[in-house]
């Protein structure tokens, strides 16, 4: 599966059946959103912003361009400001460009953050967010 310089006379693990890559440190749902993009059950299949996560995170890190991409344009769409200020801090290089305008949003919001979102975000943001209020 993948060419690495190994040690000669042992096989190099996902390099046939008989040698499988064990994703041990992947989150099973991760997988399971990214299977799910890939093979849907119908073509009108709504993902969550959760799976939708999960297929972004699984799909950066394994280097699937093309699901990245759309999984980020389905975030962009579905998910919140909350999700998208979270987002931009946990994939600061990849989604950091995301924080204005999920600020912004927050700010023109008539209704202040919930104290649920308000726990997701932190204090520094909501101070951020005050702040822009004003």
């Amino acid at each position: 599966m993948f060419t690495l310089a190994g040690i000669p006379d042992k096989q190099q693990e996902g390099s046939s059946d008989d040698h499988p890559l064990h994703l041990n440190e992947e989150e099973p749902t991760d997988l399971e959103a990214f299977l799910s993009l890939l093979y849907p059950e119908t073509f009108q299949e709504e993902h969550t912003v959760e799976e939708w996560i999960s297929c972004w995170r699984f799909a950066l890190k394994w280097q699937f361009r093309v699901q990245q991409e759309l999984a980020k344009k389905n975030l962009m769409v579905i998910a919140s400001p909350v999700d998208k200020i979270i987002l931009a801090r946990m994939f600061e290089e990849e989604l950091g460009g995301w924080l204005v305008d999920a600020f912004r949003d927050m700010a023109r919001r008539p209704a202040p953050p919930t104290l649920l979102e308000g726990c997701r975000l932190g204090v520094d943001d909501l101070v951020i967010i005050r702040q822009l209020c004003h």
